[in-house]
């Protein structure tokens, strides 16, 4: 009895309040920039408003740091584009609808928003304000330049965001069907896995990956608690059987696992090359204001590497 409590207290750490996305009904907000992974972008969104139910919505932000202005006042100035309201901006609504509609038809009659600023910033204001379930991004590769100027949005934007962020490759044509989703026995680790099934093809080939580091006995988050409690094999088994219970009855999805050794992005990367994956599912870790400076957390990692599509889950979600 005592063994079973203890597998329940466990299995409750990584799954209670566990729910999804539940985009039916939600806002799913593009963020466009006109280019091929922005229209990417509005494939994606156009798929996950027909299979989903999502209610799209299009963010075009003019990037005011191109501009001879002092830190502090590109903020001010995108303030006070804001306050001028959607009216004055009907031509460059035109504009951004027709860089999408031909590849997402759809896109013509969703909601354009037009904002001004830094893009990270202006991406995660709107998509607090709408309450939005998803941020949908293009991944674009970034050379050892971009990241020392920081043009780098789409990390920006995953690092801070409230709400889950896809973003999606370039030569992305609609939901991914082939997926990896990183396993560390956390909640959120199993929030984003569950977030990818929202995303995803009715007939979805998931892999469970779990890196096992090198342990030095100093973190004791809940992640660890769970496989001191249960072991790798069975705790991998549990989570499988966790979102096996949130699919349909006869949903033709289906779901793998596996342990390795090393670290977290490179068994991931290695993972997805081998099963030709789609999408990459990942929790994000919250940041300090020091852990902001350095570049070496997994999310960071994959979305550099640009090799597939990536889903990015904060833990409140």
């Amino acid at each position: 009895m005592q063994q079973e409590n203890g597998t329940e207290t466990a299995v409750g750490r990584m799954t209670g309040g566990v729910t999804g996305l539940n985009l039916r009904g939600r806002v799913v907000l593009l963020a466009s920039d006109g280019s091929p992974a922005a229209q990417a972008g509005a494939r994606i969104t156009a798929a996950l408003e027909r299979e989903r139910g999502a209610t799209p919505e299009i963010l075009h932000v003019f990037d005011l740091r191109s501009f001879p202005t002092v830190p502090f006042l590109e903020e001010a100035l995108g303030a006070g584009d804001q306050m001028l309201g959607e009216a004055a901006h009907g031509e460059q609504r035109l504009e951004v609808i027709a860089q999408l509609a031909g590849v997402a038809p759809e896109a013509s009659r969703w909601p354009v928003h037009i904002g001004a600023g830094t893009p990270a910033v202006q991406i995660v204001i709107h998509a607090e304000k709408l309450n939005a379930a998803l941020i949908v991004v293009g991944l674009r590769q970034h050379g050892r330049l971009d990241r020392v100027i920081g043009d780098e949005t789409t990390l920006q934007v995953q690092r801070h965001s409230t709400c889950a962020v896809f973003a999606a490759r370039g030569d992305s044509t609609g939901l991914p069907r082939r997926i990896v989703a990183g396993i560390d026995f956390t909640r959120a680790s199993v929030a984003a896995a569950r977030a990818a099934l929202d995303t995803a093809t009715p007939d979805a080939k998931v892999t469970l990956v779990h890196a096992q580091e090198p342990d030095d006995g100093s973190t004791t988050d809940d992640g660890h608690a769970v496989v001191h409690s249960l072991g790798v094999a069975r705790a991998l088994e549990e989570v499988r059987n966790f979102l096996v219970s949130q699919l349909p009855t006869g949903s033709p999805v289906t779901i793998d696992t596996l342990a390795g050794s090393g670290r977290p992005s490179e068994l991931l990367l290695s993972t997805a090359e081998r099963v030709n994956a789609d999408l990459i599912a990942i929790a994000s870790r919250r940041h300090g204001p020091v852990a902001r400076l350095m570049l070496g957390s997994a999310a960071d990692e994959l979305a550099r590497a640009c090799v597939t599509s990536l889903l990015v889950v904060p833990p409140a979600s």
